[in-house]
C-alpha cells in the first residue's frame, strides 16, 4: 500500500495518509485508521477531511460516501454533504455506484458476493462478460446530483451512463419477456429489453465520439447466438455472423471481430474488420492480428499464400498494401 504525504506533512503531528486509487477527478481518495476516509487534491492539500467510513471516487464532480453512522451521502467539491431525497418503498441502498451523466446509479440489493445470484446472472450472460464489466445483480435505479430519485429501481442489472444512455436487464420472464435493452437519462427504453446481451464500445480515442453510436449485441430477433451490431434504436446492422467482437472502436466506426474456424496449425480464430460508417465488411476473417494505425491505415498480420509462414504488412482501408513487413 501506498503512502501519500500531504502538503502539511513537515508540521508536527500532521497525518500520513494511505490510499489504494489513481487519480479521480483531479482528487484522491485517502484514509487515517484513526479517522476514517477524505478527499486530497491532485497536489496532496486537504479536500474533504478524514471522516467518512468510505468514500468513493470523484466523478463528474461529485462523489457518495458514507458517513460514521451509516447513512449515505453525495459529496460536492466544496465538502457539501447532499442527503438522498428518496427512498424507494422505504428501503435504504445497499449498492451505490458513481456520477456518470449527472446519475447515481444506485440498487436497493446488493448481491455482489451472492454466488446463488451469480449463477442466476450466468442464465442470461456469459461469465467472461459478467466478469469484464462487473456486473452485479441487484434492484437498480438511477439518482441526480440532488440526491432524488429519478429512475425507480426496477432492473436486475444496470451500467452507469455513458452520452446520455445506459445498457439495463432483467431476467427472461416464463412469457419470454425480458432480456437486455437501453434506456436514456429519462429513463424511457429506446431500445426494448429483448436482447441476450448488450455492451458499449469503447474508443481507441479515448473521446467518446464513437463509443454508444453502435452496440455489441446478441439475441433479440436471431436466436443463433452469434454477436451482432445494433443501432440506438436496437436495429442489428446486418445478420449477426460474428464468433466475437473487439469491445474497441476506432473513430470512423471500425472494429475488429473473429469468424470462421480456427487454423489448423493453431488455435487462433481468424480476425476480420468491419466498418459501422459503412455498415459492410471491409475485410472477411483472414487476419492473425490486426492494428489501428490511424489516417486510414492498418497493420495486419496473416499467414502467406503457402499457409505456412505469418507476414506482416500495412495496408489502406481498400486493401493495398502501403509497406511492406518484415
Amino acid at each position: 500500500m501506498t503512502k501519500l504525504k500531504n502538503s502539511n506533512c513537515n508540521k508536527k503531528g500532521a497525518p500520513v495518509y494511505k490510499y489504494t486509487d489513481q487519480l479521480f477527478d483531479g482528487t484522491f481518495r485517502v484514509f487515517t485508521e484513526e479517522n476514517g476516509c477524505g478527499i486530497l487534491r491532485a497536489d496532496g492539500s486537504i479536500m474533504i477531511p478524514p471522516k467518512y467510513s468510505y468514500v468513493r471516487e470523484f466523478s463528474e464532480g461529485y462523489a457518495v460516501a458514507i458517513t460514521k453512522d451509516n447513512i449515505p451521502v453525495i459529496l460536492d467539491k466544496n465538502g457539501k454533504e447532499i442527503t438522498f431525497k428518496c427512498w424507494h418503498g422505504g428501503a435504504n441502498y445497499s449498492a451505490i455506484g458513481r456520477c456518470a451523466d449527472g446519475l447515481i446509479r444506485v440498487s436497493e440489493i446488493d448481491h455482489a458476493d451472492d454466488q446463488k445470484a451469480f449463477d442466476r446472472l450466468s442464465e442470461y450472460m456469459d461469465e467472461d462478460c459478467i466478469d469484464e464489466f462487473c456486473w452485479t445483480l441487484g434492484n437498480w435505479g438511477y439518482l441526480n446530483t440532488r440526491g432524488e430519485e429519478v429512475i425507480q429501481p426496477q432492473y436486475e442489472v444496470a451500467s452507469d451512463f455513458f452520452n446520455g444512455v445506459a445498457v439495463v436487464g432483467n431476467r427472461k420472464k416464463i412469457d419470454g419477456s425480458g432480456g437486455c435493452g437501453i434506456i436514456d437519462t429519462s429513463g424511457r427504453e429506446i431500445v426494448p429489453l429483448k436482447f441476450k446481451e448488450i455492451y458499449f464500445f469503447w474508443d481507441w480515442d479515448l473521446d467518446g465520439s464513437n463509443s454508444n453510436q453502435f452496440f455489441r449485441a446478441r439475441g433479440g430477433d436471431y436466436k443463433e447466438g452469434f454477436w451482432g451490431v445494433i443501432d440506438r434504436e436496437g436495429n442489428y446492422l446486418e445478420e449477426p455472423y460474428f464468433l466475437d467482437i473487439d469491445p474497441h472502436i476506432t473513430k470512423d466506426g471500425c472494429f475488429t471481430f473473429e469468424a470462421g474456424s480456427a487454423w489448423h496449425k493453431d488455435i487462433l480464430t481468424p480476425r476480420g474488420i468491419y466498418s459501422t460508417s459503412e455498415r459492410r465488411t471491409l475485410f472477411s476473417a483472414q487476419f492473425e492480428d490486426v492494428e489501428f494505425l490511424g489516417e486510414g491505415l492498418i497493420e495486419v498480420r496473416g499467414y502467406d499464400d503457402n499457409g505456412e509462414k505469418i507476414v506482416k504488412k500495412v495496408i489502406d482501408y481498400e486493401g493495398n498494401e502501403v509497406t511492406k513487413g518484415k
